[in-house]
Protein backbone atom coordinates (compact mmCIF):
# COMPACT_ATOMS: atom_id res chain seq x y z
CA UNK A 1 0.00 0.00 0.00
CA UNK A 2 1.24 3.67 -1.14
CA UNK A 3 1.11 6.42 1.08
CA UNK A 4 -0.37 9.63 -0.64
CA UNK A 5 1.87 12.57 -0.97
CA UNK A 6 0.88 15.80 0.85
CA UNK A 7 0.84 17.63 -2.39
CA UNK A 8 -2.47 15.01 -3.74
CA UNK A 9 -3.76 14.81 -0.47
CA UNK A 10 -4.50 18.39 -0.59
CA UNK A 11 -5.72 18.74 -3.72
CA UNK A 12 -8.29 15.86 -2.42
CA UNK A 13 -9.37 18.35 0.63
CA UNK A 14 -9.48 21.36 -2.05
CA UNK A 15 -12.04 19.08 -4.36
CA UNK A 16 -14.04 18.23 -1.49
CA UNK A 17 -14.49 21.61 -0.48
CA UNK A 18 -15.10 23.01 -4.19
CA UNK A 19 -18.13 20.09 -3.79
CA UNK A 20 -19.55 20.94 -0.73
CA UNK A 21 -19.68 24.13 -1.37
CA UNK A 22 -21.70 23.43 -4.87
CA UNK A 23 -24.14 20.92 -2.58
CA UNK A 24 -24.92 24.14 -0.74
CA UNK A 25 -26.97 25.40 -3.92
CA UNK A 26 -29.38 22.47 -4.49
CA UNK A 27 -32.67 23.35 -2.99
CA UNK A 28 -33.41 19.40 -3.20
CA UNK A 29 -31.34 16.56 -3.81
CA UNK A 30 -32.92 13.20 -5.16
CA UNK A 31 -31.16 9.78 -6.49
CA UNK A 32 -32.69 7.53 -8.97
CA UNK A 33 -34.32 7.12 -12.40
CA UNK A 34 -37.16 8.75 -13.97
CA UNK A 35 -39.06 7.60 -16.77
CA UNK A 36 -42.06 8.91 -18.43
CA UNK A 37 -43.97 5.43 -20.17
CA UNK A 38 -46.73 5.04 -22.31
CA UNK A 39 -48.76 1.92 -21.41
CA UNK A 40 -51.38 -0.80 -22.55
CA UNK A 41 -54.55 -1.74 -20.14
CA UNK A 42 -54.83 -4.88 -21.43
CA UNK A 43 -57.92 -4.64 -22.73
CA UNK A 44 -58.70 -6.15 -25.91
CA UNK A 45 -60.92 -3.59 -27.54
CA UNK A 46 -59.27 -0.86 -25.96
CA UNK A 47 -57.25 1.18 -29.05
CA UNK A 48 -53.79 0.76 -26.94
CA UNK A 49 -54.10 -3.09 -27.97
CA UNK A 50 -52.52 -2.55 -31.55
CA UNK A 51 -51.98 1.38 -32.05
CA UNK A 52 -48.78 2.24 -30.26
CA UNK A 53 -50.24 6.04 -30.52
CA UNK A 54 -53.33 5.04 -28.56
CA UNK A 55 -51.41 3.74 -25.29
CA UNK A 56 -51.93 5.76 -22.15
CA UNK A 57 -50.60 8.15 -19.89
CA UNK A 58 -47.83 9.49 -20.09
CA UNK A 59 -47.03 7.42 -15.89
CA UNK A 60 -44.34 8.55 -14.78
CA UNK A 61 -42.10 5.67 -12.78
CA UNK A 62 -38.82 6.62 -10.37
CA UNK A 63 -36.78 3.59 -9.58
CA UNK A 64 -33.73 4.49 -6.65
CA UNK A 65 -31.96 1.70 -4.73
CA UNK A 66 -33.29 0.92 -1.10
CA UNK A 67 -31.37 -0.81 1.30
CA UNK A 68 -29.49 -2.29 -2.03
CA UNK A 69 -32.79 -2.90 -3.85
CA UNK A 70 -33.78 -1.30 -6.52
CA UNK A 71 -37.36 -0.10 -5.19
CA UNK A 72 -40.06 1.58 -7.87
CA UNK A 73 -42.52 3.98 -7.70
CA UNK A 74 -45.10 5.29 -9.89
CA UNK A 75 -45.54 8.92 -9.12
CA UNK A 76 -47.94 12.21 -10.26
CA UNK A 77 -46.78 14.51 -13.14
CA UNK A 78 -46.05 17.25 -10.25
CA UNK A 79 -44.02 14.68 -8.13
CA UNK A 80 -42.17 13.74 -11.31
CA UNK A 81 -41.22 17.68 -11.91
CA UNK A 82 -40.27 18.35 -8.88
CA UNK A 83 -37.80 14.73 -8.59
CA UNK A 84 -36.10 15.96 -12.03
CA UNK A 85 -35.44 19.18 -10.69
CA UNK A 86 -33.98 17.19 -7.73
CA UNK A 87 -31.69 15.37 -9.96
CA UNK A 88 -33.25 12.31 -10.82
CA UNK A 89 -31.84 11.17 -13.73
CA UNK A 90 -34.55 10.85 -16.84
CA UNK A 91 -35.13 8.09 -19.33
CA UNK A 92 -36.84 8.18 -22.32
CA UNK A 93 -40.39 7.32 -22.78
CA UNK A 94 -40.63 3.55 -22.91
CA UNK A 95 -43.95 1.45 -24.16
CA UNK A 96 -43.57 -1.11 -21.92
CA UNK A 97 -44.62 -2.28 -18.57
CA UNK A 98 -46.40 -3.85 -16.02
CA UNK A 99 -50.12 -2.13 -15.66
CA UNK A 100 -50.38 -1.75 -12.03
CA UNK A 101 -48.84 0.50 -8.93
CA UNK A 102 -46.91 0.64 -6.53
Amino acid sequence: MTIPSKRSVQRARERIQVIRASLGEFELLCSGTLSQRMMKCGKPNCGCATDPAARHGPYYQWVRTRAGKPTARYVSEQQAQILSRGGAGAQHERGKGHHGYS
